[in-house]
């Protein structure tokens, strides 16, 4: 994400609202470039531009859709969510504003994403002025990434927490995991605990959104992943 924030700048924005200009193209090349689902939007909060990945998400309609020219959640609880966090970061005047993480579910039970939304920094916009907004859908559905071995060595996870976690960023329920691995639901909450406790979050949401970035960065940057059988 921090990469994202720091190619998309001031002059390129100048061009929004004139898709025949320079900057503007270069915009597109690069949000097409991302893999993970990317969007930029305006200070209205309409769609300018929408990368392929995001583009695939949004034509299944089972997490995102555009409705009147805007990302929505297709779940209205979650949808409130995101709006507001939208506004939030459209009216915020403070370049320095963490982004808001929301984990996006379908209807058809898929692994959620998560969804980051920012204020597009070093943008000039006039004072009391809404800014462009970024963002980011990043998809859990589970990889090779994700791997017990980063698990043990980065959070000093045990393999039974490592494979809560794992089934947590795919979608699991806490009772689908104590039921396939066997254990009371009591057994497993204390397994959640103690992943959260190591990984230093305290709730299931920021535990989840945490993981998959985790996973993103393994998925698309092969330099962190665990080395293969034969170089270890």
């Amino acid at each position: 994400m921090n990469s994202v924030m720091r190619t998309i700048t001031a002059p390129t924005l100048e061009s929004i609202g004139n898709a025949a200009g320079p900057a503007a193209w270069h915009l597109e090349a690069v949000l097409h470039a991302l893999r993970p689902g990317v969007a930029l939007i305006d200070e209205r909060g309409d769609v300018v531009s929408v990368n392929k990945t995001l583009e695939t998400v949004l034509g299944a309609a089972d997490q995102l859709v555009v409705r009147r020219g805007r990302i929505a959640a297709v779940l209205a609880s979650e949808n409130a969510k995101l709006q507001a966090a939208i506004a939030h970061c459209a009216g915020s005047a403070d370049d320095r504003s963490i982004a808001r993480d929301i984990p996006v579910w379908g209807l058809r039970g898929s692994a959620p994403l998560i969804v980051s939304v920012c204020p597009v920094r070093g943008s000039a916009v006039p004072a009391g002025a809404d800014r462009p907004v970024l963002i980011v859908a990043v998809d859990t559905a589970p990889s090779v990434g994700l791997d017990d071995r980063f698990l043990r060595d980065a959070f000093q996870l045990t393999d039974a927490e490592a494979l809560v976690a794992k089934r947590l960023v795919g979608g699991d329920t806490l009772s689908d995991i104590a039921e396939t691995k066997g254990i009371t639901l009591h057994t497993a909450r204390s397994q959640l605990k103690s992943v959260m406790s190591k990984m230093g979050v305290s709730r299931q949401s920021e535990l989840v959104a945490m993981l998959s970035k985790c996973d993103n960065l393994l998925r698309y940057e092969p330099a962190f992943a665990a080395p293969s059988a034969g170089h270890a």
